[in-house]
């Protein structure tokens, strides 16, 4: 059940602390909300809006964005995800069935993917390139596209680069998202073994071949950055594509410590909320970080307006009960001990209550009561569009 903005009614949160990607700080003020979107952040106190809620001893953060949240999102998945402090995630399904029964049963900002690596495959072993041979897939994906943002979600396709068998494979999806005007993502390796095994295979790295197929451009979104080469990493750096968590391990200090570390927006050990990477050793380390789990994340999947506090934003937010030390003036660094240390009391996406507990400043307040959606229709069969 994804979340409608336009549901959302005119409320505002007053004197909360709030987390300020301009400088990477906490700092006080009003949050006014309207429409599903942060109408204006105002000094502390100012707010006129009718509907205020108190909130001056929580701590406010932007939502946490998830480029590749890993398991279908179907049979309780999404509310683990919310409980975690994630509004905006994207995933993978193989089929289409799977697309339309995530975007329709999920309270998060879904971008659900399709893998388009059968129907590539396909194309590949029958040497069929044009356009006209590819009308099928494109009117099937078509419709499939329309159904997905129908129940409030946005719709994507990716190659799974591990499994290709042919360089045409790659050519012919990134054909396929140029006639459809959809995003492209391409995902790579997730362990040494399917790395090396790419590798004997084509004679490159999958970062290597991309870029000799000049795929890394702008619009196109590369996932999967646990075995890249300090060569992969340079290639990617200037390449022009989306490479949510690249800048969390492009510095001299991170590569220093070795670059098969899991970056910011892949899961981790020992991460409450599986995004950040850890181990930062400077402010400016975890400054990268916080911003790919948020805006950086939020820019990769098409959704430029979340991830942060700040008016004309979505608002998809977390509400944190007071911490042990003051937060105010902290910065990024407070910020991932907030996630690593605990989970929210509250998540609103698009300006609702999405997930709350009993002692939330906005529990049972008119307008936000938990669950409320834009209804849903049952979705059609879709046989024909595996």
């Amino acid at each position: 059940m994804q979340m409608a903005d336009h549901y959302s009614p005119q409320w505002a949160l007053k004197e909360t602390t709030y987390f300020d990607h301009e400088t990477h700080r906490f700092r006080v003020g009003d949050l006014e909300i309207e429409g599903g979107r942060i109408h204006a952040v105002k000094p502390p106190g100012t707010s006129t809006f009718e509907q205020a809620v108190p909130a001056r001893e929580w701590v406010c953060t932007p939502g946490l964005v998830n480029v590749l949240a890993g398991a279908p999102l179907i049979d309780g998945a999404p509310e683990r995800l919310l409980s975690a402090g994630m509004t905006t995630a994207g995933t993978l399904y193989a089929t289409a069935r799977e697309c339309i029964v995530a975007a329709t049963r999920t309270r998060l900002r879904l971008v659900t993917r399709l893998i388009l690596n059968p129907f590539a495959r396909a194309r590949s072993q029958q040497r069929q390139p044009d356009a006209e041979a590819r009308a099928p897939e494109i009117h099937a994906l078509e419709r499939l596209n329309a159904l997905v943002r129908c129940n409030g979600g946005r719709f994507s396709i990716a190659m799974h680069c591990p499994s290709i068998v042919s360089a045409y494979e790659l050519v012919y999806a990134q054909n396929l998202a140029t006639a459809l005007r959809l995003n492209l993502s391409f995902v790579l390796s997730d362990n040494a073994r399917s790395a090396r095994a790419f590798r004997e295979r084509f004679y490159s790295s999958e970062t290597h071949l991309l870029s000799y197929l000049q795929l890394l451009r702008p619009g196109t979104t590369v996932l999967g950055l646990s075995q890249l080469t300090r060569a992969d990493i340079d290639m990617l750096a200037h390449s022009g594509a989306d490479v949510p968590g690249l800048k969390a391990i492009s510095t001299p200090q991170r590569r220093t410590r070795g670059h098969r570390r899991a970056p910011a927006g892949t899961a981790s050990d020992g991460s409450r909320s599986g995004l950040f990477c850890g181990g930062c050793a400077s402010c400016r380390d975890v400054d990268a970080c916080v911003d790919a789990v948020t805006v950086s994340a939020a820019a990769a999947l098409g959704e430029p307006a979340c991830g942060r506090i700040a008016p004309g934003m979505r608002a998809d937010l977390c509400l944190f009960a007071p911490p042990g030390t003051d937060p105010l003036g902290g910065g990024s660094e407070t910020f991932v001990q907030l996630f690593e240390s605990r989970r929210p009391d509250a998540v609103i996406v698009g300006g609702t209550l999405a997930l709350g507990a009993w002692n939330t400043p906005i529990h049972d307040k008119a307008g936000l009561d938990v669950g409320r959606t834009h209804r849903r229709e049952p979705a059609p069969p879709l046989s024909h569009c595996r």
